[in-house]
């Protein structure tokens, strides 16, 4: 139901700003980019037409990793994914690592 608000608030809705509240729940914060910065972890998350498709995840100063349907996990360069299927970065976001 587009508008509705979940138990921990964060709207039930396919829009990137429902998936950065969700993201914000879990410690993150939006950042300016996905430059590597030691002690925190990142998530870029790809939209195509306004819809949110994917997040990606930080590993280090090169690559991201992202579980692509059933398939498994895959290691690549940030952008390497970008394209028809799950459009572009639109957002990032960072928290820090926990110990």
């Amino acid at each position: 139901m587009a508008g509705a608000i979940g138990r921990r608030g964060v709207p039930q809705e396919e829009t990137v700003g429902a998936h950065v509240k969700a993201f914000e729940f879990k410690g993150y914060a939006v950042c300016q980019d996905g430059s590597f910065e030691a002690g925190y972890e990142k998530v870029a998350i790809f939209a195509k037409n306004g819809i949110p498709k994917h997040a990606a995840l930080q590993l280090d100063e090169f690559f991201w990793t992202s579980k692509l349907g059933k398939s498994e996990d895959i290691c690549h360069h940030l952008h390497d994914i970008a394209g028809n299927y799950y459009g572009q970065v639109v957002c990032y976001l960072k928290r820090a690592k926990k110990n």
